[in-house]
């Protein structure tokens, strides 16, 4: 008989992660993952749902000036005198210096980050730059840096739009609240708000949080087998895995059937001309935040791999990805629990001499675990504790490779989930930015074909597909 290898049983948590490094000063809701496996990703608040969508009275300045960013529509590089009435609103707002009744409600907490990131991404990428190619720093006003540091350190996010933002705080259902039974293909879902004002943004990220919502099926087919996994007594039976594998196989099928209605109400020129720059980060050095001297703050700027004190007082921001589907946090999931990270992350070159100079190295889709959720991160780490051996253990069942055919089933559904990924890609930014290069000579193709994440686009989806593929198994 086949050796069998045993998973590592669940011991599923709510206790925070001590290995955390802002531990000691980001608020216990923050580290409480213990309702993803039940509820999924996109219900941040322990299963609830969705953040509130607006903030208490003593904040409404927030809301106001991100009503008006909205409402104007204002666009990248707007040198209009609206946008430029609105960039001096926000320099005149008011310096809300403590979020100390923030950190006693996390959904409003998790409201204010969104709102002050928001605003930040209108401040910035709407300012008119002098030349194209000018590297000044833009001065972020201190009654926008200074509560939007500390949220964000209290979060243990860096201030940047996150996938997070955009997507899980960015919603709620329609009356009653959603239901999660409800086929995800046809999931009512309203987007809150969005940086260009068209119904092309808001599908874009309904497509996404319709894949996040099919994801909470898929936890709870993981959870099933870890489940099995430690109440059985010896190795797990195939007949319980076996079925389990292959309805989560059924699930990242689904995904990647949400992922192709896509075309359905996004316009690829619509998406890469309005709504993909605002979802950039910063390049090293590119903000400069206005800072008071409190303790809070230091704490905040201090040790903190995003920030960088200047000697004449401000915080220069170090380099910044903004939001991407790297950071989708189910995704992530699905590599974790396969056991098949260390393939699917790989991030280096086989011949040093195909390294462009400036391109990422190193492990791409581990540093973009940095971007999720504080909960959602301490949830993964959870989970490759748990999951650990799977490959192993179904390889080793004596049940005629039952088990290993639907393991292959999943990995198999994933990779075509990549491939549908690659196809986007290439319709919303590579053949986009080729048609641009051909009227502009600011920027080559392949500089523009980029993802937000600072990644060479394509050849970088089309490697991670091809080692899911890798990933099956075979006796």
């Amino acid at each position: 008989m086949a050796p069998s290898y045993p998973i590592v049983r669940p011991q599923i948590s709510t206790a925070p992660n001590t290995s955390s490094r802002h531990q000691h000063e980001t608020v216990p809701a923050a580290a409480d993952y213990s309702s993803i496996f039940d509820h999924g990703f996109h219900k941040i608040l322990n299963g609830a749902g969705p953040p509130p969508e607006h903030l208490e009275p003593q904040y409404a300045q927030w809301e106001a000036a991100l009503g008006k960013a909205c409402d104007l529509p204002l666009t990248i590089q707007d040198a209009s005198e609206g946008a430029q009435d609105w960039r001096r609103s926000i320099r005149d707002m008011s310096i809300i210096s403590s979020i100390t009744p923030l950190k006693h409600d996390f959904s409003q907490l998790l409201r204010a980050r969104m709102v002050l990131v928001y605003l930040q991404q209108f401040y910035v990428h709407s300012t008119p730059k002098d030349t194209p190619s000018s590297t000044c720093p833009i001065r972020i006003p201190a009654s926008l840096s200074i509560p939007l540091l500390l949220i964000s350190h209290a979060l243990d996010l860096p201030p940047v739009v996150t996938y997070a933002d955009t997507e899980y705080y960015n919603f709620a259902f329609p009356e009653p609240t959603g239901d999660s039974t409800a086929d995800p293909l046809r999931l009512p879902i309203r987007i809150l708000h969005t940086f260009s004002g068209t119904s092309d943004e808001e599908h874009f990220y309904s497509v996404a949080l319709r894949i996040e919502a099919e994801g909470a099926r898929a936890l709870n087919k993981m959870r099933d087998m870890l489940r099995l996994a430690a109440v059985s007594v010896g190795p797990t039976p195939s007949s319980g895995l076996t079925p389990l594998l292959l309805e989560l196989a059924e699930s990242i099928k689904t995904m990647g059937e949400i992922l192709q209605t896509m075309r359905a109400g996004c316009e690829p020129p619509v998406f890469y001309g309005q709504v993909r720059r605002w979802f950039n980060g910063c390049a090293d050095g590119a903000w400069l935040y206005e800072v008071d001297d409190s303790a809070d703050m230091r704490a905040a700027v201090d040790g903190s791999e995003w920030l960088q004190r200047e000697a004449a007082g401000d915080v220069r921001a170090r380099a910044m990805a903004g939001s991407s589907a790297a950071q989708s946090s189910i995704i992530q999931a699905l590599d974790v629990f396969l056991g098949i990270e260390e393939l699917t992350h790989e991030r280096s070159f086989d011949n040093a001499a195909d390294a462009k100079p400036g391109a990422p190295q190193g492990n791409f889709l581990t540093s973009m675990q940095k971007y999720l959720p504080l909960t959602h991160r301490l949830f993964l780490s959870s989970l490759r504790d748990q999951a650990r051996g799977l490959r192993e253990h179904v390889l080793g069942l004596d049940d005629g490779g039952a088990a290993m055919r639907a393991y292959n089933v999943c990995v198999v559904a994933l990779r075509e989930f990549r491939t549908f990924h690659v196809r986007i890609a290439t319709l919303y930014i590579v053949n986009q930015a080729r048609r641009a290069a051909e009227t502009t000579s600011t920027e080559s193709a392949q500089e523009k074909a980029k993802g937000t994440g600072g990644t060479e686009l394509l050849p970088f989806l089309k490697g991670i597909r091809d080692r899911t593929n890798a990933a099956e198994l075979s006796q």
